[in-house]
């Protein structure tokens, strides 16, 4: 395992990315389902309408939890929740495991599950001082990072496709999005960066996520976030005949670390 560390009290892990030292940091944030069955954001996620616990579905035969994603008039139906961190960070990373079913459907484009501040905006929801998002969208073309953020050029989130990545149905992939945000605030200078299996593979940087100083405007917050959309039928799961469907997807082994940690970084 490799993660990005400071050396010494010089050295800056934004400024130096490449940094690498082979002990693991400690998460602030850890739902594997294995472990902590009784802990409020295991019970969180599995409280979740279309969300079901699945005992030996997860990564290398663990536990994880099965995704059902509903077909309606304008996509899937959300399977959203927003679990508080610990503390506020300047800069963190979710990690976590998901595999598409074999039947799954990617039509146009939905959301994955991210980082935010106390305020989100989402939802092609105005922009304010205090907020931003920055979470992964999916499609059968793959993937990219998906952000709100100041300087915004139209109403929803923007991020460029990560070229040469593509999804395989039925296979279990580790996913990582590092989240910087600005300081100070009146910055151009945040970053979201994308892994898949421990290689960058996108990248969205000189960004001003935030136009106001303050905790609250920093990253607080695990956005669990997936569902087909946009807002409309064309993005929903449709069977052959043209009516809603449901198609299904399984997530396992989230982590939130401060700073930049991506499982098995290359």
């Amino acid at each position: 395992m490799l993660f990005l560390i400071a050396l010494s009290s010089n050295v800056n892990i934004a400024q130096n990315p490449s940094i690498q030292d082979e002990r693991k940091p400690v998460p602030v944030l850890k739902i594997n389902f294995d472990e902590d069955m009784e802990s409020k954001e295991f019970k969180a996620l599995l409280g979740l309408k279309h969300i079901e616990f699945a005992s030996g579905d997860g990564v290398n035969g663990s536990d994880g939890i099965k995704a059902n994603y509903v077909g309606y008039e304008k996509g899937s139906e959300r399977i959203v929740k927003n679990i508080t961190l610990p503390d506020t960070y300047e800069e963190a990373t979710l990690n976590y495991a998901v595999k598409f079913d074999k039947d799954f459907q990617f039509p146009i484009t939905g959301k994955l599950h991210g980082l935010g501040p106390k305020n989100k905006v989402t939802g092609g929801k105005p922009m304010r001082p205090d907020g931003w998002s920055a979470r992964i969208t999916f499609s059968d073309n793959g993937l990219k990072p998906y952000v709100y953020h100041q300087h915004l050029k139209g109403t929803y989130g923007e991020g460029k496709r990560a070229e040469g990545f593509q999804f395989t149905k039925g296979v279990f992939y580790d996913l990582a999005i590092y989240v910087k945000i600005n300081t100070p605030a009146n910055a151009n200078n945040g970053q979201v960066l994308i892994y898949a299996n421990g290689k960058k593979i996108a990248s969205y940087n000189a960004l001003q996520l935030r136009a106001e100083e303050g905790n609250d405007t920093e990253i607080s917050n695990f956005m669990f976030s997936t569902f087909h959309g946009g807002s409309s039928p064309k993005y929903a799961p449709k069977d052959s005949l043209g009516h809603y469907t449901t198609v299904f997807a399984w997530f396992d082994d989230f982590e939130v670390y401060e700073g930049l940690y991506v499982r098995g970084a290359k």
